[in-house]
């Protein structure tokens, strides 16, 4: 199966699109942590829809450019590994959502295996998220860890509890889009 990745204009636009539809929703924070990180608006579905339209190249390209922008939106940086860590590596894993579910494997599924392909792609782009987040917690936030716990489980619950909404969000609103989805896997089969 071939990728639909065509560095073109028509890709530049929806790129751009989408890059600026998350970043709006990214702004309309339900409920911000301390250190970073933050409940928002399913500000993370315009990028995994996209992963999943476009393929895992381009929606890596577009998560990546996503996660540049949300260093700009709101900088926090330590050292150049963590600012690696927590925003192209991990913004960019949404991309990773077009390795499990992409238009030609849509029109081969029925609608159980559509609802478990969309909950695995959501899965495997937030989980690379989530995966990156809690390494640069780790390492780098471990010392904001309540007195007597690990870092590793402080990371977790942290990053966790954010992600784990997040998660939960973007499943809702993407299993709300699914009969639409079929128009649009259908318009992008045709581009």
């Amino acid at each position: 199966m071939k990728s639909k990745f065509k560095f073109n204009p028509r890709f530049l636009a929806e790129g751009g699109m989408v890059l600026a539809l998350a970043s709006g929703l990214s702004m309309v924070k339900l409920f911000s942590a301390p250190y970073g990180g933050s409940v928002t608006a399913a500000s993370m579905v315009p990028i995994l829809l996209f992963s999943i339209l476009r393929g895992p190249k381009g929606g890596l390209l577009v998560a990546v450019i996503y996660g540049m922008l949300q260093f700009i939106l709101g900088p926090i940086f330590l050292t150049p590994l963590q600012f690696l860590l927590d925003f192209p590596l991990a913004f960019g894993s949404l991309g990773l959502a077009g390795v499990v579910l992409s238009p030609l494997i849509w029109e081969g599924l029925n609608r159980s295996q559509r609802i478990i392909r969309v909950i695995g792609a959501v899965c495997l782009g937030i989980g690379g998220r989530l995966l990156c987040h809690y390494l640069a917690g780790v390492v780098f936030w471990g010392q904001y860890a309540p007195e007597g716990m690990s870092p590793w489980i402080y990371s977790l619950i942290y990053n966790g509890s954010y992600l784990g909404i997040e998660f939960l969000i973007s499943v809702l609103v993407i299993w709300l889009l699914i009969p639409r989805f079929s128009d649009l896997i259908k318009r992008s089969r045709a581009l």
